[in-house]
């Protein structure tokens, strides 16, 4: 993971699968979030209002990194993007 940029890996503490995801952030770039009250991929369904506010707040991250990472392309010159 060393080399890899804007990715988010989101798991969730009910998840089966959270023992063989990324749970630590590698750089500012490669982040893990825990989602105490979320299960397989909950930040990524539809939101509800019974959605907990952990799950909540998960995604406004994702979809601040998100933000964040789009204008930072968007004033990168092509050349550099590779």
């Amino acid at each position: 993971l060393g080399g890899a940029s804007s990715i988010v890996f989101s798991n969730g503490r009910l998840d089966p699968w959270m023992a063989g995801g990324v749970l630590k952030s590698v750089s500012d770039s490669v982040v893990a979030l825990i989602v105490e009250e979320g299960a397989h991929h909950l930040d990524l369904m539809f939101s509800h209002p019974d959605d907990p506010d952990q799950v909540k707040q998960v995604r406004a991250t994702e979809r601040e990194h998100i933000r964040r990472w789009v204008a930072q392309a968007q004033h990168t010159p092509q050349q550099e993007r590779g």
